[in-house]
């Protein structure tokens, strides 16, 4: 998917690695608003048009769309969540050994609160490629789910992504907010 601005691709992977998002799609080029980044976004099989705008000043006018989302670079660039899911996203394409991955997966559903990234990478017996990278290619396979609410470490607790429906809305405040609500 193509992207203006850096900071949409930054969007476009905090996205990607939410559990809430089941969906992304391009907004076809006839529909294409003045904003400069509009998407299709499915949020528990509902479609949602998201806009990405500037700053603050542009949300006004972008959340007069019907049934919008509107996200702000600000909110999108705010850390630790943005450093986060880049350092995660940087793992996509790690492969992950089956034994690895049935390990990992194994421990994580037998702990439905989670565990810390340190215990995950106890399972990981492959050494062709770092424990840690390893664990997180889970998440971004959709496999695995994460807070971004600090910056990881070893005490980083990763859980099951069906338990995490939501969870890259890091740090409590949505991703995006429904124009209905505003």
């Amino acid at each position: 998917m193509a992207y203006p601005q850096r900071w949409h691709r930054d969007l476009l992977v905090q996205a990607t690695l939410d559990p809430a998002v089941s969906r992304i799609a391009p907004v076809p080029a006839e529909a294409q608003l003045h904003a400069p980044f509009t998407i299709f976004v499915w949020f528990g099989g509902k479609r949602r048009l998201l806009i990405a705008v500037r700053d603050q000043a542009d949300v006004h006018s972008a959340s007069s769309q019907p049934d919008s989302l509107v996200v702000t670079r600000s909110f999108v660039l705010q850390e630790p969540r943005c450093s986060v899911a880049r350092e995660i996203w940087a793992t996509r394409n790690v492969i992950v050994p089956p034994g690895d991955r049935i390990r990992i997966l194994r421990e994580l559903s037998e702990h439905a609160e989670g565990l810390p990234l340190g215990r995950l990478m106890d399972c990981v017996r492959g050494r062709e490629t770092d424990p840690v990278e390893v664990v997180l290619a889970l998440i971004c396979a959709g496999q695995a789910a994460i807070e971004a609410r600090s910056h990881l470490s070893l005490d980083t607790t990763i859980r099951p992504s069906a338990v995490l429906a939501g969870a890259m809305q890091w740090s409590g405040a949505p991703l995006v907010r429904p124009t209905s609500e505003r």
